[in-house]
């Protein structure tokens, strides 16, 4: 048998123990990473780990999964977007404050609905302050229109939202048909 002189033993016995204390750092180290360890003898760490890094690789394949289909997710919503925009319903807010009207309109675009819009409104004694005309996509305009009532005239919100409804915007829904 071979054996040891005393200097190559005491050698032997620091490089254990230095090896002893690496591998004792590593597990706690492994200890503070892995989430929701309930002992920590070496063991358990180990069994907990493996158990930590199941779980992740579970993680990892659904995520795979979730990322494979996102383009198609993604076609999906553009599609229903462009749906939804060419499909706008025409919808009429209008507000009355002592002679002050604030009408906001949403509808497609059409040509000559401005007109419309502007010959409806001196229609109803209503004299146009400002109007502003803003795209709303590709398909659709937003118009929101400030204007005064004239002298003697007395119109309430439910009459400029049917008059506006009938002789414009039904109009454009037609047309547009």
């Amino acid at each position: 048998m071979y054996k040891r002189s005393p200097i190559q033993a005491q050698e032997h016995v620091t490089a254990e123990r230095k090896r002893r204390e690496k591998l004792g750092e590593l597990f706690i180290s492994l200890s503070k990473v892995v989430p929701g360890l309930k002992k920590l003898d070496k063991s358990s760490i180990l069994g907990d780990t493996i158990e930590y890094m199941k779980e992740l690789q579970q993680q990892v394949k659904v995520l795979e999964e979730t990322k494979k289909n996102i383009p198609s997710a993604c076609e999906n919503i553009k599609e229903n977007v462009n749906c939804i925009d060419q499909v706008v319903e025409s919808k009429i807010k209008a507000r009355i404050l002592d002679k002050s009207v604030l009408i906001n309109i949403h509808c497609n675009k059409q040509d000559g609905v401005v007109g419309r819009i502007l010959f409806e409104m001196e229609q109803l004694h209503l004299s146009v302050n400002d109007i502003r005309i803003m795209p709303f996509g590709p398909t659709n305009l937003e118009i929101s229109i400030l204007a005064e009532m004239e002298n003697g005239c007395c119109i309430t919100v439910q009459d400029i939202v049917n008059a506006l409804q009938i002789n414009i915007l039904d109009q454009v829904q037609s047309a547009v048909a």
